[in-house]
């Protein structure tokens, strides 16, 4: 089950809320455990879920023709309401419906899509408030089930990463080295996001001899991604190159000597930053120490915000997340370490290799 049913209903306790409403086919995946082709098309319909307060009901809102999924659906909820019927010709009237479905005519209803409270604002007896971090806290802790897609995802995502980075040639543009990324993801079974080699571009547009380049590698397996970067060089590593390496290689290590439950974020993020910095690379000052699961970044954030500007969190067991260190320097090139782990109840569990941050192809 990827729903942390205990977790849910502690969160939504905690905000004092009777039940969550999401149109987010990923939130709808995690709650219900239903994914379908329509749901990976993104196409513009939507796909809905409710969830009351006790975990012991539910129900999914979609489209007419996933009826023919029913089965499928209520493996894990006991209701669904498809779209347009003539109980629901529209959204608005299948939420309704799907509301009364699992009991709820009164109360406070939490929804993960801003649209949501104008739509059900009419509803006697309830009323619903936008918050999208409610379910974000909640997907915080893994579950088993979670973790093991992870493993795949992250196995499968560094995998790709490190073949495109064994292929990689001089006079390649990035997009050359991303295309040979996402056909090693689809060779493993990941869906491919991205491969990023600059944060804005190679600073010739080609790959150069000696010169360092950023992967920055994303992909998903079964909508869980995987996250992992490191510094390639073709050829020779200049003294330089070697030398920042080195001190990435350090801020990781000094991450590994704390990573633990109960430590902040924010005081990881700045004691990597000090180590690399102390270790020869005093330029270096961005780190992201982010959560990953059904999202690039699942952690909480200020509603309107990049993710950058989360707020600080302590972590805990169960997450699993990112130490997200690149670099990118005008006329110089691109370095990076990234690596994921699961928080333990002892410490940490890599789910990526720790070696090197330098590839030396």
């Amino acid at each position: 089950m990827l729903l942390n049913e205990s977790r849910a209903r502690a969160v939504m306790a905690r905000y004092d809320i009777d039940a969550l409403v999401t149109l987010s086919p990923f939130n709808s995946y995690y709650l219900s455990g239903f994914w379908s082709k329509a749901m990976a098309a993104r196409w513009d319909t939507f796909f809905g879920a409710v969830l009351t307060q006790d975990g012991a009901d539910g129900c999914m809102v979609v489209p007419v023709m996933e009826l023919a999924n029913r089965d499928a659906i209520t493996k894990r909820f006991n209701h669904v309401v498809g779209y347009p019927t003539s109980e629901a010709v529209d959204l608005i009237q299948a939420f309704t419906e799907a509301l009364k479905g699992v009991g709820l005519r009164k109360g406070r209803v939490a929804a993960g899509d801003a649209r949501l409270p104008l739509w059900l604002g009419d509803m006697d007896g309830l009323s619903c408030v936008y918050n999208p971090n409610i379910i974000k806290e909640i997907r915080l802790i893994k579950t088993e089930a979670e973790i093991a897609l992870m493993r795949t995802a992250a196995r499968n995502n560094e995998t790709a990463c490190r073949n495109a980075a064994d292929q990689t040639q001089a006079g390649m543009t990035g997009e050359d080295i991303e295309r040979l990324f996402k056909a090693e993801c689809g060779r493993l079974g990941n869906d491919a996001t991205y491969l990023v080699t600059a944060m804005t571009d190679l600073p010739t547009g080609v790959v150069v001899k000696g010169e360092p380049v950023m992967f920055d590698a994303l992909s998903q397996y079964r909508n869980y991604h995987g996250d992992f970067g490191r510094t390639v060089v073709v050829g020779e590593p200049d003294p330089l190159l070697l030398r920042r390496a080195e001190a990435l290689e350090a801020g990781w290590r000094a991450a590994l000597d704390i990573l633990r439950p109960g430590l902040s974020m924010k005081a990881l993020e700045s004691h990597v930053i000090e180590a690399v910095r102390d270790h020869g690379f005093p330029e270096y000052f961005m780190i992201s120490a982010h959560n990953v699961g059904l999202q690039h970044t699942d952690d909480p954030v200020v509603i309107g915000l990049p993710h950058p500007f989360k707020q600080d969190r302590a972590l805990e067991c169960g997450m699993v997340i990112n130490v997200d260190m690149p670099h990118d320097e005008a006329g110089w090139g691109s370095i990076h370490r990234e690596d994921t782990v699961l928080i333990t109840a002892n410490g940490y569990e890599p789910l990526t290799q720790t070696d090197a941050t330098l590839i030396v192809v």
